[in-house]
């Protein structure tokens, strides 16, 4: 799907543009390939109401999706998406992605750079359960994805 929407975002002029035009790319994309998809789905993250960009499906067994648009070089840095991994990580679907989409001019992020950045993240305190996060960078010259697995002293890589 990222490189879907990279591919996409190239064709439009999203750069310099914010994250909205390719949110409404990602959008248009997902209810293509998968119909059932609500933008902006409330959700109770560190006892307040928030909302995830994207869920596919329902709230029980569907795939909840952050995305994060790269555009002047630091937006894809662990420390810069920190509520939206708290977001993801107390979903209750059966996959939670936080989605890179890499449509700046800058050189695309290595793979263990990213997770180097990521491996030191740590969830806000509380008594939850902690769920599993994917990672997913499209850039490029670069696509991956890696796995978090959460839990109250940090996390631990996969992949």
């Amino acid at each position: 799907m990222a490189d879907a929407v990279r591919l996409l975002a190239d064709d439009y002029k999203t750069k310099g543009k914010g994250e909205l035009p390719v949110d409404r790319i990602v959008y248009g994309y997902l209810i293509g390939k998968y119909g059932s998809t609500a933008r902006q789905h409330p959700i109770r993250s560190e006892g307040k109401e928030r909302r995830i960009d994207f869920l596919i499906g329902t709230p029980e067994l569907g795939t909840f999706v952050e995305l994060v648009v790269r555009r002047h070089g630091q937006e894809w840095q662990c420390s810069q998406n920190g509520s939206e991994l708290n977001k993801l990580v107390r979903a209750n679907g059966r996959v939670r992605a936080l989605v890179i989409v890499d449509v700046s001019a800058y050189a695309s992020i290595n793979h263990h750079q990213m997770r180097a950045d990521y491996a030191g993240w740590k969830s806000t305190p509380g008594k939850f359960e902690r769920k599993h996060i994917t990672i997913v960078y499209s850039g490029a010259a670069a696509t991956y994805s890696f796995g978090l697995k959460t839990g109250k002293k940090g996390v631990t890589l996969d992949n």
